[in-house]
């Protein structure tokens, strides 16, 4: 079963525009305004001025006074129902919202062959995908910052046993879910169990800070209020805003102690909010590793955010300094973000990883970074199939005529003929509909036929159905006819080709 990865994407972000949208402070300020000018209508006294009017018989003033009372009254009303609605707004629970959008990602990663990459660049919202194998293990991560650590602990044992390339931090976290509920012996247990199998790993600094907290906790569970991370980090925010070398420490200090993922990540989103120099150093160093693999990801992708403070040079080093290849990716996204086509075109040309460079391709199209006669002119030199059917697909969405026309003139096999075919289709009829018809006519390839019709019929292009249905025979006629006559209710030229064949 194959979902497309950019449907899920966009539900999983309107969920998160929808959470980001929501300002507390502004909805209160209109509320309270709207019940200021609540108060300030003074209804009982227009009644009385209206009385007065009928006791003096001033049939006029008594007119415009009850007008006045009735748009008072409906002032009011409106102004009582914009109250509510703005009130009820602000009481929206917005941890509900991250939570439906969490168990979206759950249920999803239920569903069979389902893999995508998706990165929320604000704080509180990451949905980061390795594939299949590791989906236990973000599941595991997301009932943490949920707080649902029994869930959590269950999670991270199927990613430990199922060997995941994350098996390392399934153990950390477990731990750390243990230390959490105040199962303080099987806490340490999980921490050995990580020393011990996994010598190595980047999470034993973390995992050494923890122990040392586990130890000084003696069974009791932990305070799992949220609050009090968001007390911490909203006082750090401040002290940033006011003195943002000082918040530099301070920022360290968090994502050096035993803290959930959730507010490591946050602390590294303020940290790359500080344009300090040191701000800066430090962010490189958890981008080089100097943390947890999962910092790391997320460090990478706020350099490529820092334009003027990130060189090209830093990225790459950190590129070419390791085979982890969720780093390469990040690294990759980082270089279409900061606008670094030199590289991603240097990735694509040298890297011996077909998964890579695809990822460098996309960067380079979504970034509208290559015009599409660079791509076209990379598209002559790839031998890898796959990857030409992905650069004609971008040469589609760059509505590149020139180029996809070149690309069916020249290309020998037939799928990706086809995929350029069906990229011009796409596109208006004035535009590519003539080339489609005379294309038709000098085509033998019964399969590339069928892709012109297709294109044909998805311009709604009549004219060119009805050209090349007076030179076709057989059953490919019978799909020709029975594109036209599905625009036969609406177009004259289709109508008027099927009385001709009527008659």
């Amino acid at each position: 079963m194959y979902i497309d990865p950019l449907v899920i994407e966009d539900m999983v972000r309107t969920s998160v525009d929808a959470v980001k949208l929501i300002d507390t402070d502004a909805l209160i300020d209109q509320a309270l305004d709207l019940n200021q000018q609540i108060d300030k209508v003074d209804v009982d006294e227009l009644k009385v001025q209206a009385k007065a009017a009928i006791k003096a018989a001033d049939v006029e003033k008594m007119k415009a006074q009850t007008k006045e009372i009735a748009k008072a009254n409906a002032d009011v009303a409106k102004a009582q129902a914009k109250a509510s609605a703005d009130v009820a707004k602000q009481s929206m629970d917005v941890e509900a919202i991250r939570r439906q959008a969490d168990e979206m990602r759950d249920r999803l990663w239920e569903l069979k062959d389902f893999s995508f990459d998706y990165q929320d660049r604000g704080p509180d919202f990451r949905i980061s995908s390795r594939g299949p194998e590791n989906s236990a293990y973000e599941r595991g991560e997301g009932a943490i910052q949920r707080r649902q650590y029994e869930q959590a602990v269950t999670l991270f044992d199927q990613a430990i046993s199922q060997k995941s390339a994350r098996a390392d931090g399934a153990l950390y976290w477990k731990a750390f879910a243990q230390w959490k509920l105040g199962r303080t012996q099987e806490a340490l247990a999980a921490i050995a169990d990580l020393r011990k199998s996994y010598a190595q790993s980047h999470y034993l600094n973390d995992a050494r800070v923890l122990e040392e907290n586990v130890r000084k906790s003696s069974g009791q569970a932990i305070s799992t209020d949220a609050s009090d991370d968001e007390i911490k980090l909203l006082a750090i925010s401040g002290i940033q805003n006011s003195d943002p070398d000082r918040a530099i420490p301070l920022l360290d200090n968090v994502l050096k102690a035993s803290n959930s993922p959730q507010v490591k990540r946050r602390a590294l989103f303020v940290l790359a909010q500080n344009d300090r120099p040191a701000a800066h150093q430090l962010l490189m160093t958890y981008a080089k590793g100097g943390g947890n693999p999962d910092l790391q990801i997320d460090a990478i992708r706020y350099l490529g955010d820092r334009k003027q403070q990130t060189t090209g040079t830093e990225l790459q080093d950190i590129y070419n300094s390791t085979q982890d290849i969720d780093v390469r990716r990040a690294v990759l996204d980082a270089f279409g973000t900061s606008g670094n086509k030199g590289a991603l075109v240097r990735v694509f040309a040298n890297d011996s990883s077909a998964d890579l460079r695809r990822i460098a391709l996309g960067n380079l199209g979504r970034g509208s970074l290559m015009t599409p006669q660079e791509l076209f002119q990379l598209y002559q030199k790839e031998e890898n199939q796959d990857l030409r059917m992905t650069m004609v697909r971008q040469l589609g969405s760059m509505d590149a005529v020139t180029e996809l026309q070149q690309v069916i003139k020249t290309e020998k096999v037939p799928a990706v003929r086809q995929q350029a075919i069906r990229s011009l289709g796409n596109m208006k009829p004035d535009r590519t509909g003539q080339a489609l018809t005379d294309l038709y006519a000098a085509e033998t390839d019964r399969d590339t036929r069928k892709a012109i019709i297709s294109a044909l019929g998805n311009q709604n292009n009549a004219e060119g159905l009805v050209t090349i249905a007076r030179k076709e025979t057989g059953d490919l006629k019978v799909e020709i006819v029975r594109r036209i006559a599905e625009l036969a209710p609406k177009n004259k030229v289709a109508m008027d080709f099927l009385m001709e064949q009527v008659k």
